[in-house]
C-alpha cells in the first residue's frame, strides 16, 4: 500500500507569470510562450506564439499544470519554454521520480474537475493549492521509477501512433493538392511536352541546356534527348540535377558526330559561351511551363494526366476533365434528433448516433464510435436513416468544419451534412476536397444567429471530377494511408482504456508492477 506526500516535498512548483504583451511574436524570437490548456495536446503543448523576455521558463522534461479552468490538466515540456499565469511548472526533485509524479498528477484530473463542478475552487489553483496537494508514494523508489517506466511507454506507444497518423494525414492531403489543386502531373507533362524535339537517329548528336531551379543552366550532350531530360527529370542524370530539379528543357542543337559534341560542349560552358547560350535562350526560346518546384513526379502517375488545361468556370483545369456540383457525384443527406423526452428511443440504444459534439475532439478525420446511441424505434425517426460506412461527415454548423469519414454504420442528427459517395467521386477524395474547399463551404453559409450551410446552399458547390484512371490511382495510394490510421486509432483506443485501468490501480499501489507488466506486456 502506498503512503502519501505532499506536492510540495518532491517537486518544485513554478507558478506562471505573463510577460508583457509586447514581448509576444509569431516570428520565433525568444522562447516559445505557452498561456494556458488552450496550448495542450494530448502530451506536449503546440508552439503558436514566443515570447522575446519570459518571465517563467520551464525545461524539457518539466511537467506544466494547468491552475486555471479547466485546472489540473498536464502536458509536458518538449522544450525550453515560458509560460503565462494560466499553467505552472512542476520539476521533480528526483529526476527519477518525474514520470510516476506526471501519472499521479494525471490521476487526480478528475478530482479537480468535481472540485471545480462544487464552486470550492473559483476558476484557478493557487502555489499553496498545489504545495499541499497529497500523492499517493510508494516508499520503494524502485517501485515509483518502474510505475512510471510502464505507463510511460503506454503512453509513448500512444504518441508514436498519433504522430504516424498525423504523417499519413498531412501525406495524403500533399498528393490531393499536388494532384487535384496545383495540377502537378500536368505541369510537368507540359514541361517535358517532346513532341517538336528531335528523335535519335543513327549517328546524330545534340548539345543540351536545362534551365534548373535557381536560374542555372546544366550543359550536357547526348545522343538521345528523350530519353536524356527524362533522365535528369527523374534525378538519375547528372548530381547538378538532382541536386537542381530541371525546370524545363531550355535549349538544344544537332550537330553530327560526338567528337563535335564534346567540343560545342565545352565552348558553352565557357564564360563566353555561357553568356552567349544566355541570350539565345532569352532571344529564341519561348519558356515551357514550368515543373512544380521541387516535387518530381512518376512517370507512371504522369502517363495517367494530360499535357494541357482548359477553362472552365473554377479556372484552367486539365484537359478531358470537367467540374459539376457535389450534389450530383455524391448522396448528400441531412439528419435530425428523435425527441430526447422519449425513453424508447434511447435506452438500451445500439445504434451509433453522431452530433458534432463526436466529431470536435477527434485526433484524425475517422468516427469510431459515438457518444449516444439509437434504438430501433429512435433510428426509425432519422430521416436519412443508418449511414454505411465510409460516409463523409461535415458538420454544417456550431462549428461548420469538422470532418470525418464513419468507419461504423451511423445516422447522424441536424448539425451534420452527410456524403454518402457511392458515385463518380471516392470517399477520400471527397473528404479531402471539402477541407480543401472550406473557404468555398463557409461563403454559401449565412445566419442569423450561428453560421450554418444547408444541404440546399452545399449541394450546387463544384467540384473538379478527374479521369476515372486518375481517381484509381489516387485510391491506391490514399486507401491504405487511411486504412493505417483506423487501425492505428483502433490501437490508441486500446491502449488508452489499458492505461486509465492501470493507472489509479498502480498509483494507489492496488496492482503491483510485475502484474501490470504481464498485462500491459503484450501491447508494448
Amino acid at each position: 500500500m502506498a503512503g502519501e506526500v505532499q506536492l510540495n516535498d518532491v517537486a518544485e512548483i513554478i507558478m506562471g507569470q505573463s510577460p508583457p504583451g509586447s514581448t509576444y511574436n509569431e516570428s520565433g524570437v525568444g522562447l516559445p510562450f505557452f498561456q494556458g490548456v488552450r496550448d495542450f495536446n494530448y502530451r506536449h503543448p503546440s508552439i503558436r506564439v514566443f515570447c522575446s523576455e519570459p518571465t517563467r521558463i520551464a525545461l524539457p522534461g518539466d511537467i506544466l499544470f494547468s491552475v486555471r479552468a479547466p485546472i489540473g490538466r498536464v502536458n509536458i515540456a518538449e522544450v525550453e519554454c515560458s509560460i503565462g499565469r494560466g499553467l505552472s511548472i512542476i520539476r521533480a526533485r528526483s529526476h527519477a521520480d518525474r514520470k510516476f509524479i506526471e501519472f499521479a498528477l494525471r490521476n487526480m484530473e478528475q478530482q479537480w474537475q468535481v472540485i471545480e463542478g462544487g464552486g470550492s475552487v473559483f476558476g484557478n489553483a493557487t502555489r499553496r493549492d498545489l504545495a499541499t496537494l497529497s500523492l499517493p508514494w510508494p516508499g520503494n523508489p524502485l517501485e515509483r521509477e518502474a510505475i512510471g517506466y510502464l505507463l510511460g511507454a503506454l503512453d509513448d506507444k500512444i504518441e508514436l501512433n498519433r504522430t504516424m497518423n498525423r504523417t499519413l494525414e498531412a501525406t495524403a492531403r500533399a498528393i490531393f493538392k499536388s494532384w487535384f489543386v496545383d495540377f502537378d502531373p500536368v505541369h510537368w507533362n507540359s514541361a517535358r511536352r517532346l513532341a517538336n524535339i528531335p528523335r535519335s537517329e543513327p549517328g546524330k548528336w545534340f548539345i543540351y541546356a536545362i534551365e534548373c531551379e535557381g536560374g542555372s543552366h546544366y550543359i550536357g550532350f547526348t545522343d538521345d534527348l528523350h530519353r536524356r531530360f527524362d533522365e535528369h527529370c527523374r534525378g538519375c542524370g547528372a548530381d547538378w540535377t538532382k541536386a537542381h530539379p530541371p525546370v524545363r528543357l531550355a535549349y538544344w542543337e544537332p550537330v553530327d558526330s560526338q567528337a563535335e559534341a564534346v567540343a560545342r560542349e565545352q565552348k558553352l560552358k565557357s564564360g563566353s559561351g555561357r553568356e552567349w547560350l544566355k541570350a539565345e535562350i532569352a532571344r529564341n526560346w519561348t519558356p515551357r511551363r514550368p515543373l512544380p518546384a521541387g516535387r518530381q513526379v512518376k512517370p507512371e502517375i504522369a502517363a495517367l494526366f494530360p499535357d494541357t488545361f482548359e477553362d472552365s468556370e473554377l479556372g484552367e483545369i486539365p484537359k478531358g476533365w470537367r467540374i459539376g456540383p457535389i450534389g450530383q457525384m455524391v448522396q448528400v443527406l441531412g439528419g435530425g434528433t428523435p425527441s430526447t423526452k422519449e425513453p424508447a428511443y434511447w435506452e438500451g440504444g445500439i445504434h451509433p448516433f453522431c452530433t458534432p459534439k463526436d466529431m470536435s475532439s477527434l485526433a484524425a478525420p475517422v468516427l469510431l464510435a459515438t457518444e449516444r446511441h439509437l434504438t430501433d424505434e429512435g433510428l426509425a425517426k432519422v430521416s436519412s436513416g443508418q449511414l454505411p460506412v465510409g460516409t463523409v461527415l461535415l458538420s454544417s454548423r456550431a462549428p461548420i468544419g469538422y470532418l470525418a469519414i464513419a468507419e461504423t454504420p451511423v445516422s447522424v442528427n441536424q448539425g451534420i451534412i452527410a456524403m454518402v459517395c457511392d458515385g463518380e467521386l471516392p470517399n477520400l477524395y471527397v473528404l479531402l476536397w471539402t477541407r480543401a474547399n472550406m473557404d468555398r463551404v463557409l461563403a454559401n453559409a449565412n445566419g442569423s444567429t450561428f453560421m450554418e450551410i444547408s444541404k440546399r446552399n452545399f449541394r450546387p458547390i463544384t467540384a473538379v471530377v478527374p479521369s476515372r484512371a486518375v481517381l484509381r490511382c489516387f485510391m491506391q495510394i490514399v486507401e491504405p494511408m487511411h486504412q493505417r490510421i483506423v487501425s492505428s486509432l483502433k490501437q490508441i483506443q486500446h491502449l488508452s482504456a489499458l492505461r486509465d485501468t492501470l493507472l489509479p490501480k498502480l498509483i494507489s499501489g492496488e496492482l503491483v508492477v510485475a502484474e501490470a507488466e504481464r498485462i500491459a506486456g503484450r501491447c508494448l
